[in-house]
């Protein structure tokens, strides 16, 4: 059996609202209704109160669930893994993953999910786009 919390930090023009299971976060997002600040005994709370003040590795702390495809999965995974500080392109990841895909598919946010939970589940904070100049991920990596 589960046990379900929320996280909340309050901001000026609304909140940002995790929901917590068993200490994996599998909903985040921005609202701009105003909530109170809201701990979970998962200690989220505590790492998105210290991101949100400035320590960009506190969200490395977090666990997330990643729903998506395989794909948007594993780029997700990769993501995660690049040091707060660092940033590579699209083309670079693609070589990091070796995939046999256009860069730029791995710059297309999925629809349907909102932007603060790949906030927190990709860190994307962490890659920029770049025009890569090339056709496929094929003529990047050779």
């Amino acid at each position: 059996m589960s046990t379900t919390d929320i996280a909340v930090i309050p901001f000026a023009l609304g909140s940002f609202r995790a929901s917590v299971d068993d200490g994996i976060v599998h909903n985040a997002a921005f609202t701009l209704t105003p909530e109170r600040a809201r701990r979970d005994r998962f200690g989220v709370y505590d790492a998105l109160r210290d991101y949100f003040a400035g320590d960009v590795d506190a969200l490395d702390s977090i666990d997330v669930t990643m729903r998506g495809t395989p794909f948007q999965c594993e780029v997700w995974r990769e993501l995660r893994r690049i040091p707060a500080g660092t940033t590579i392109s699209y083309g670079e990841l693609a070589r990091w993953l070796r995939l046999r895909h256009r860069a730029q598919a791995l710059a297309a946010r999925p629809r349907g999910q909102p932007a603060g939970h790949h906030g927190l589940s990709a860190s994307v904070h962490r890659h920029v786009a770049h025009d890569v100049g090339a056709d496929s991920i094929e003529d990047l990596v050779e």
